[in-house]
């Protein structure tokens, strides 16, 4: 599934200001080093048909590769940091959902609550 490109940026951000080098990070998220340049080209220019497309399945694997790197509360530091500066809605709540990857069962079961409730209302108003 495809998704914001924007999600990647504030991920590679992290990485360089750690200073992780492509190869370090391509193999702590067991994904392939030329993925990572991919996705950088796509960032660059958005409204070419460079490469592959930006997918949750490549997002995650690099969230969980910045995790094993620095740490779940490193990576959340910056995460909270990117968030108070993104102006997307939609990329917000694709990083609010990453983060919540680590999270105990009663804080995964009240947002998944939550969400149901929402979707249910936008139901109820024909949405």
């Amino acid at each position: 599934m495809r998704t914001n490109i924007t999600v990647f940026k504030w991920l590679d951000d992290v990485r360089h200001l750690h200073g992780i080098k492509d190869e370090v990070w391509a193999t702590a998220s067991d994904i392939r080093r030329p993925t990572i340049s991919e996705l950088r080209r796509i960032f660059k220019n958005p409204n070419d048909k460079v490469g592959r497309a930006c997918t949750i399945e490549k997002i995650s694997a690099l969230y969980n590769g910045l995790h094993k790197l620095i740490g779940g509360n490193e990576l959340k530091k910056h995460l909270e940091e990117c968030l108070s500066k993104e102006l997307d809605q939609d990329v917000r709540l694709m990083m609010l959902s990453m983060a919540l990857r680590n999270a105990d069962k009663s804080g995964k079961d009240l947002v998944e609550k939550t969400i149901r409730m929402v979707i249910k209302a936008n139901e109820e108003k024909g949405k």
